[in-house]
């Protein structure tokens, strides 16, 4: 780890991480940033090393930035240290937190394994907050995999870096170009509409066969491509005349009735 003071806003290096803002640029870079002690916390503890860091100079001289920089002395980066006026020009939020981290794209992840475990497919949706949302609770409860699917907001945009608090890192994701080849990925399993009170209750579904859960648009609900795939429709049962849930609300009862279930098989100790 090399520890670089830069005082100017030109600098080369800065400019294209202030790009990397843009989808544009992060798909042609390849990198995107995430922001915050919290996320180089999640770094530190799972070594994974991203390709730069910007810091202003009070999270450097902090104890809190030393003790977190201590613990990644091994990686190959460059730190830049830089102003906190300058750091605010590369910040994504209001309140910048004094640290960012510039990674790479994951590539593209191997072939899930066919298992208990579900594999979640996003259709088009469309807010950053519940594009996070949803990849932290899919990490947190052990998907196989998470299909980023054709018109969906992109996972690793800032919004969504934020909501995701490090998901994007260790969880698989694969970014579907298509309807198609994102179906390509699903054989083997049994494929469940999430709709609003139609089809059966998600807790008389048996998640433990291998399954995928699709969740649809926030305001137009499951695109027509994938209605035709299959005739198994789940919803989540609503008192109060409710009808139906925010997208990361209900993704999160979905994956959490499979853990349910999942728990309920193991043998007690």
């Amino acid at each position: 780890m090399q520890f670089i003071t830069i005082t100017s806003a030109q600098n080369t290096q800065l400019k294209q991480i202030r790009a990397l803002q843009q989808r544009r640029h992060r798909y042609r870079q390849q990198l995107y940033v995430a922001e915050g002690p919290h996320l180089l916390a999640e770094a530190v503890q799972f070594d994974i090393c991203p390709r730069r860091i910007v810091a202003d100079n009070a999270f450097h001289d902090s104890p809190e930035g030393q003790a977190l920089f201590r613990g990644a002395t091994h990686w190959p980066v460059d730190v830049y240290v830089v102003p906190n006026r300058i750091f605010r020009g590369l910040s994504a939020t209001q309140t910048p937190q004094g640290v960012l981290l510039v990674f790479p794209l994951p590539p593209v992840p191997p072939t899930p394994v066919v298992d208990a475990r579900p594999l979640l497919v996003l259709d088009a949706l469309q807010d950053p907050g519940n594009m996070g949302t949803i990849l932290r609770t899919a990490l947190a409860t052990d998907v196989s995999e998470v299909i980023i699917g054709p018109g969906c907001t992109d996972p690793f945009g800032p919004k969504a870096v934020r909501a995701g608090m490090g998901a994007q890192l260790r969880l698989p994701l694969y970014l579907a170009t298509s309807h198609k080849t994102a179906l390509a990925r699903l054989a083997g399993r049994v494929l469940w509409l999430a709709e609003a009170q139609l089809g059966v209750p998600c807790s008389n579904v048996d998640w433990q066969t291998p399954s995928t859960i699709l969740i649809g648009n926030e305001a137009r609900g499951l695109s027509s491509f994938w209605r035709k795939q299959s005739n198994h429709i789940t919803h989540i049962p609503l008192a109060n005349q409710v009808e139906s849930l925010n997208a990361a609300s209900a993704a999160s009862i979905f994956l959490y009735e499979a853990v349910r279930q999942r728990a309920a098989q193991q043998p007690m100790r």
